[in-house]
């Protein structure tokens, strides 16, 4: 082929490619919406309408699992503080305890300085809490402690308003603020909200869970129970309150069942110390 053949070929395939893409583009153009009349714009196909539809459908499916992931995520980062019963100490253990309290449905705040570390109350009972965490067993001065703080609250409604020393007071004051009618109890004995005592100690608090001495070696978390039977107390372990929690739930029965103990159960918990079917 000549070179001027050559060149008209060249000429006529890119003639052709030119007007290939001039004539796609306007094809193009043509199917836009937006230079549609606005008659056209408002029809819709079949198609169009299954889509719409599905779309629907789609974002709606997509709404519900999303509330439910955010919910999920919500519980599971909420739900780790009951770890804390057996792996923290001073406030971290302490706010771990209230919060395991207010699942069993008592309302909680801290006792006057220097005295119960914490009150509880479910509208029936008044728990004067000894919250605390140790590197081993539990103390004998802290029985006594918890022992002298149910006496304080017994004695706090008691005695008339105008007897009271700014300890008393003090407790009234907290006590009230959980919605105990302390007020309309007093000065007759029979009157006299029931007040328990209870030890939540997280024992050997340093050393890891698979590690601690309960069910392992002959080492008692509460080496004096008779002491504790003796006074009235309810003594457990943050271990066992955690075990607890898990296996209550939601559910309103164990719940109200876990209650009474508080109420009315004296000595060492003897039960919920089986952590390794709640934990892995």
């Amino acid at each position: 082929m000549s070179e001027n053949g050559l060149s008209v070929v060249q000429e006529r395939t890119a003639g052709s490619k030119a007007l290939a893409t001039n004539g796609s583009s306007k094809k193009g153009k043509a199917a836009d919406a937006a230079l549609m009349p606005s008659w056209a714009a408002g029809l819709r196909t079949q198609r169009e309408r299954n889509v719409e539809q599905k779309l629907r459908e789609l974002e709606a499916e997509r709404d519900k699992l999303q509330k439910q992931i955010d919910y999920l995520k919500s519980d599971f980062n909420g739900y780790q503080w009951v770890k804390a019963l057996v792996c923290t100490q001073d406030e971290e253990y302490t706010d771990a305890v209230v919060s395991a309290l207010k699942c069993f449905g008592f309302k909680v705040c801290p006792g006057p300085e220097r005295k119960a570390d914490l009150l509880a109350w479910d509208k029936k009972t008044i728990l004067a809490v000894r919250a605390v965490a140790l590197p081993g067993v539990t103390r004998k001065l802290d029985v006594v402690q918890c022992s002298s703080w149910v006496n304080d609250v017994v004695l706090a409604q008691l005695t008339p308003a105008a007897e009271r020393d700014e300890t008393l007071n003090e407790y009234v004051r907290r006590l009230e603020s959980l919605g105990v009618p302390i007020e309309q109890s007093g000065e007759e004995e029979e009157r006299v909200i029931p007040t328990r005592g209870t030890l939540i100690m997280n024992t050997f608090c340093n050393t890891p869970l698979p590690e601690r001495p309960f069910d392992r070696f002959n080492i008692a978390d509460f080496p004096d129970p008779h002491s504790i039977l003796e006074a009235k107390l309810l003594a457990m372990t943050g271990l066992q309150l955690m075990c607890m929690v898990l296996a209550a739930g939601d559910d309103m029965a164990h719940i109200t069942e876990l209650r009474t103990r508080f109420a009315i159960r004296s000595g060492v918990l003897d039960d919920y110390t089986d952590w390794q079917s709640h934990v892995s």
